[in-house]
């Protein structure tokens, strides 16, 4: 399974790819204010996409969380281009809770608390990619859909 957390929108894709659940990101240069987080249009937008693709499951969508706190998960995995080239792990069935970061990049606070847990950190391709396509690259690379 896949979680990801990330800015909002993209969630016809993800939805369209299997993930099973996606949470807004509270980060320091996120370019969307958290007061506009709409959960019943992301609902809608994920329910339309369940008829497109024939899903059976809903994609589950969670509350905002903060960066401070997503990257307390053990699961998780940083999306950024200053990181390694993904590589398949050998458990397929794996579970991993994706964090893309804003459209600003993160800040120097973040990157400083990303290093300290030791939170895996992977870019997802060879070009610095807008948040809606990072979110559905990185989220299909690593469920092996690239």
């Amino acid at each position: 399974g896949l979680d990801q957390h990330a800015g909002l929108g993209h969630v016809d894709q993800l939805t369209q790819l299997g993930v099973s659940g996606f949470r807004p990101l509270i980060c320091d240069h996120a370019q969307r204010k958290i007061e506009t987080y709409r959960p019943d249009k992301l609902n809608r937008i994920m329910e339309e996409a369940m008829k497109q693709c024939r899903r059976v499951w809903p994609l589950i969508i969670g509350e905002p969380l903060h960066f401070a706190d997503a990257i307390r998960d053990p699961d998780a995995v940083i999306a950024d281009a200053s990181g390694h080239p993904w590589a398949p792990q050998g458990d397929k069935t794996a579970h991993h809770a994706l964090i893309v970061g804003p459209e600003g990049g993160w800040s120097n606070t973040e990157r400083e608390q990303f290093v300290e847990p030791s939170v895996p950190v992977h870019r997802f391709g060879q070009l610095v990619m807008r948040i809606e396509t990072a979110a559905v690259a990185a989220a299909a690379t690593i469920m092996g859909t690239a």
